[in-house]
């Protein structure tokens, strides 16, 4: 392994054994040497490297039994880095998978998003659940009515209306209890708009502005509704695709992703990233506490769901809570 430059500065860590006393004759254990191992760690506009010393202990008496702690894991195997380094790296654009078990994408009604999703399937690759968005389905009948003047437009986007105030009620709130009350207050409303949009597609030629945005409605319809099953999900992406603005300031650096592998590789990043942002966190925070407990073994690989930012949060906030209890 190589070695750190000299000129950074040293911050020393101490692991000690759990017992200092011999387990053969119960005598306490004198120090007879040590191990030394160093990554480099960062601190915001700060580059030091961690010094990890783990005493060796023996036991004077017998002279047969040594303990020692047992070296930390790190995020990659004989690496000189920390996890608050590569926690760095990634969120300043470079690669880092954290495993979903379940996927969704939230999205307009752009055919490439289809293709990647059947793709998905046919490569037996973790499923891809569309969500669309009720906005883009919304603008089309805005079309309509400016142009058209038509009743029925205006009927289409009075029902959506009474969607968005049910989510400007609930937003905030927990994904459980969002989706109880759209199950309670949304569904009903969707399932009557469902009803009108096929009556009308009967009524209206097919090659009209209605009837092109009645049969976009009714053909997303599965991916329209996503937001009825799972409170995670928005019912449109106006969140995503304003916080997708300033991509274009650094489109260039999406040129050297390398590979179609290295773009899903940068995309699970900037989901991860800002999803942390979108959450009130700071990533490289979030991300260095989250790559820490994974190496560490502190979270099992079933539970990795618990690392999610809006859970990191809570639990964090709910730790918070206890601490200001006791004190």
């Amino acid at each position: 392994m190589g070695a750190l430059p000299k000129h950074l500065p040293r911050c020393e860590e101490v692991i000690e054994p759990q017992s200092a006393v011999c387990s053969c004759c119960g005598l306490p254990l004198h120090r007879i040497g040590e191990h030394v191992s160093e990554a480099l760690d960062i601190v915001p506009a700060l580059l030091r490297v961690i010094r990890t010393i783990r005493p060796k202990y023996a036991c004077q008496a017998c002279e047969a039994h040594v303990v020692q702690a047992p070296a930390r894991a790190r995020v990659m195997d004989g690496g000189m880095a920390t996890t608050a380094l590569v926690a760095h790296v990634v969120v300043s654009k470079f690669a880092w998978h954290l495993p979903l078990s379940r996927q969704f994408l939230q999205v307009d009604g752009y055919a490439a998003y289809k293709s990647l999703a059947k793709r998905r399937r046919k490569s037996n690759i973790a499923p891809l659940q569309l969500a669309f968005c009720l906005a883009h389905a919304r603008r089309k009948f805005v079309e309509v009515l400016k142009t058209t003047g038509s009743s029925e437009a205006l009927a289409v986007i009075a029902a959506i209306a009474s969607i968005y105030r049910i989510e400007e009620c609930i937003r905030g709130m927990s994904a459980e209890r969002r989706l109880s009350v759209r199950k309670a207050e949304s569904a009903p409303l969707m399932a009557a708009l469902k009803e009108r949009l096929e009556m009308l597609i009967g009524e209206v030629s097919a090659k009209s502005s209605l009837g092109k945005a009645v049969a976009y409605t009714l053909a997303h319809w599965h991916g329209l509704t996503a937001f009825l099953a799972d409170g995670r999900i928005e019912v449109d992406s106006n969140v995503v695709e304003r916080s997708l603005k300033p991509v274009c300031l650094t489109r260039k650096n999406s040129l050297f992703a390398g590979s179609a592998r290295g773009g899903e590789t940068l995309a699970v990043l900037a989901s991860l990233v800002n999803s942390a942002r979108l959450n009130g966190l700071d990533p490289e925070t979030w991300l260095a506490d989250v790559l820490e407990q994974i190496v560490s073994g502190a979270i099992p690989v079933n539970r990795l769901d618990e690392l999610l930012p809006w859970k990191w949060k809570a639990d964090r906030e709910a730790r918070s809570q206890l601490e200001r209890v006791a004190a």
